[in-house]
């Protein structure tokens, strides 16, 4: 069942995803006009859309890990969450739906990570896992 609901939304994701990521680029273009000061201090788009994008992206990479075995895809989509949530959790930092997702966004990567055979950046991603929830179970066997 699990399988069957991230194909069910994979497609779909991969068109909101790309269109976010131009909006993304865009809001760096307008981030430079207006000075960064404004832009540490709110978050760069709606706290919804950044959940959204980082939950689409998230089962983009179980798709990549689980059915085509793709790790390097995998890992990819699940960096680009990390990244969408770590932006946004600088502002919302006591969100708890956030910090789960960022969780197991990082914990993910990390297994990507040894996958593919990059041991010291799945160590410090699992690391960085543990900054949100230090009883993690699944961080601290990736780190060990």
């Amino acid at each position: 069942e699990t399988e069957d609901e991230v194909k069910d939304t994979e497609m779909p994701s991969n068109d909101e995803a790309s269109d976010e990521k131009s909006d993304k680029e865009g809001d760096d273009n307008d981030d430079a006009s207006t000075g960064s000061e404004d832009s540490d201090k709110k978050p760069k788009e709606d706290p919804e859309m950044a959940l959204l994008a980082a939950t689409v992206l998230k089962e983009e990479g179980n798709n990549f890990f689980i059915k085509e075995k793709d790790f390097e895809k995998a890992s990819r989509s699940y960096r680009k969450g990390v990244n969408r949530l770590k932006n946004f959790n600088k502002a919302n930092s006591g969100d708890e739906q956030v910090k789960a997702l960022l969780l197991t966004l990082q914990t993910n990567l990390s297994m990507m990570c040894f996958k593919l055979g990059k041991h010291r950046q799945s160590r410090d991603v699992a690391s960085k896992a543990l900054e949100i929830d230090p009883d993690h179970v699944k961080a601290r066997y990736r780190r060990a």
